[in-house]
């Protein structure tokens, strides 16, 4: 799997998860309505958001890493060849 496919996944668990959390907490707040359900989602979004981000920088992180290396030990232009292979297109439907 291609590191855009694998961010891909990683942003649907991440948004995924947070939504289960959402709705957990609104079965529960049938019971006691302590925190307006906004207020809750928002909190929700914004953890996933953070989440999602960190995986970003990582990401990218590690394609300047492989940029910087391949381009100090040999061609860039053969390194563009090569990490244009391992980057994927989103699929279009």
């Amino acid at each position: 799997m291609c590191a855009v496919q694998l961010l891909r996944v990683s942003v649907h668990e991440r948004i995924s998860a947070a939504a289960e959390d959402f709705l957990l907490q609104v079965e529960k707040r049938e019971k006691t309505a302590e925190i307006p359900l906004r207020a809750l989602l928002t909190e929700r979004l914004t953890a996933a958001a953070e989440e999602i981000v960190g995986l970003l920088e990582e990401t990218v992180a590690e394609y300047e890493d492989r940029v910087e290396r391949a381009t100090a030990v040999g061609d860039p232009e053969q390194f563009k060849s090569a990490a244009s292979s391992r980057l994927c297109r989103p699929e279009t439907d």
